[in-house]
């Protein structure tokens, strides 16, 4: 009787656990399913998509790489950058060094040119912006076509011009005058040390008139050959600062109004000069109405027209703060 019993519970026991066991075995068999479809699947996929579904929290669409770039900062030097491929096939590769834009190439709208040409050897040319650049090379004499006053080959655009600047180094010959004349909305002059003089001998009315000037420093200039700087300056109504007091003007004859009309000129320092006028030297200084102080101790005055009444006319004519001179 007990054999029965226990073979009944037997049976029972094993009806109650018996649908556990398959409920079971299906679930594992659909979730081994389910995974080699995944498998199956992801073996027909590129790897962009992989990593989309099996990561779609860390995955990167190409519309991502294209937010990224667009706030990639822009490029302000000329080292190299390190560009990573952002394709699947090109991240196979190294990565590539790629030569950054000189800052010309990136000044788009500097490079649109209003005028250009060729003064000797150099190249020249006027921007949109107002700036004449003067290339390397070798300068001809200023035209005077004629015959009287020389004309430089940018002074039709003068009133577009509001800054000059040298790009590289050039040899001026034997006459520069009239270089800058009646540029008057020049600021500033970039790289005027690149201007060789050491062939000049003329230097006349080179910046007269170059009214919006405020500051000029030529001092690298060697004017050891110069004789005539006649109105070399005149009409420069802004400047204030002016520096060329090492000048040798050992050879200068021809100073008329050379530094006349500057009434916001504070200081001149002339005293190393060593200049013998001929002639005449009118008007040297008419104008300078804020000047001190000058020294002109080195300047003979021995070769003056002593004939002609006008031989020293208006040299201080209007020089109202002069109160020392030596």
């Amino acid at each position: 009787m007990k054999r029965i019993k226990i073979a009944l519970v037997g049976v029972l026991l094993w009806g109650f656990f018996q649908p556990l066991t398959s409920l079971a075995e299906k679930q594992d068999d659909s979730v081994t399913e389910e995974v080699a479809g995944n498998l199956a699947l992801t073996d027909s996929l590129p790897v962009e998509k992989i990593e989309e579904q099996v990561l779609p929290e860390m995955a990167v669409t190409r519309n991502d790489l294209t937010s990224i770039e667009s706030v990639i900062p822009e490029v302000t030097n000329d080292e190299e950058i390190q560009v990573i491929h952002s394709s699947v096939e090109e991240s196979k590769g190294d990565l590539l060094s790629v030569p950054l834009p000189t800052s010309s190439q990136l000044d788009v709208k500097e490079n649109r040119q209003i005028a250009s040409g060729r003064f000797g050897t150099s190249s020249w040319y006027i921007t949109s912006e107002g700036v004449l650049h003067i290339g390397s090379g070798e300068f001809v004499d200023v035209p005077a076509p004629n015959g009287r006053y020389s004309i430089s080959p940018w002074l039709s655009w003068s009133k577009q011009i509001n800054k000059i600047q040298f790009d590289g180094p050039v040899l001026a010959a034997n006459s520069i005058n009239n270089l800058f004349d009646s540029l008057s909305k020049v600021t500033a002059i970039e790289n005027i040390e690149y201007l060789n003089t050491s062939q000049t001998t003329l230097m006349q009315r080179v910046f007269a008139d170059c009214s919006s000037l405020v500051t000029l420093d030529l001092t690298s200039w060697d004017t050891s050959q110069v004789t005539t700087i006649f109105s070399l300056f005149n009409g420069c109504l802004n400047m204030e600062q002016l520096d060329v007091s090492n000048w040798n003007a050992s050879n200068m004859t021809t100073l008329t109004y050379a530094f006349s009309d500057m009434p916001k000129l504070t200081t001149l320092d002339l005293s190393k000069w060593q200049a013998t006028p001929v002639n005449v030297v009118q008007g040297l200084f008419m104008g300078d109405s804020v000047l001190t102080y000058l020294d002109l101790s080195g300047f003979d005055f021995s070769k003056l027209d002593a004939s002609n009444s006008y031989a020293m006319s208006r040299f201080f004519q209007k020089n109202n703060s002069l109160k020392t001179l030596n």
